[in-house]
């Protein structure tokens, strides 16, 4: 699977997330935000790892999630700038010679793009190119990674 513009996450931040979902006993209707609770707030904001707003929701303080910027660098920007490279160097050799972009299974966001830009495309049928927003790919990320 092309992994698109997916970015990474450090495991020590991402296992702090909590969901505060729309309705709690039905995930699919979504979720309202992603926070964190006060105390693990205050045992990770000396690293600058995360931007939050205080809030009260269902009576509690809670710290919800802003910005994310992790505890270190290079959490997956290596795909786009890849991407980057593989794009303009598929624009080039376009003009230069015959270009065949092959996908063999589901191609999201960014891959989607570079397959257009070959184009001319070889696809097994049940190979999905998915050409969808950032809304829609964050609800299936938080169903499926939590």
């Amino acid at each position: 699977m092309n992994s698109g513009a997916r970015l990474g996450l450090d495991e020590e931040l991402k296992s702090l997330f909590k969901i505060a979902w729309k309705n709690s006993q039905d995930p699919d209707k979504g979720f309202k935000y992603i926070y964190l609770t006060p105390e693990d707030y205050n045992r990770i904001k000396e690293h600058d790892s995360v931007r939050t707003d205080l809030i009260v929701d269902e009576g509690k303080e809670r710290y919800r999630i802003t910005d994310i910027f992790g505890f270190s660098d290079a959490l997956g920007v290596e795909n786009l700038r890849y991407a980057g490279m593989i794009a303009g160097e598929s624009s080039q050799a376009y003009n230069d010679i015959v270009t065949i972009s092959m996908v063999t299974c589901r191609t999201i966001g960014i891959g989607s793009y570079l397959v257009r830009l070959g184009q001319r495309v070889v696809q097994i049928e049940s190979a999905n190119i998915i050409l969808t927003g950032f809304a829609a790919l964050n609800k299936v990320y938080i169903y499926f990674c939590y």
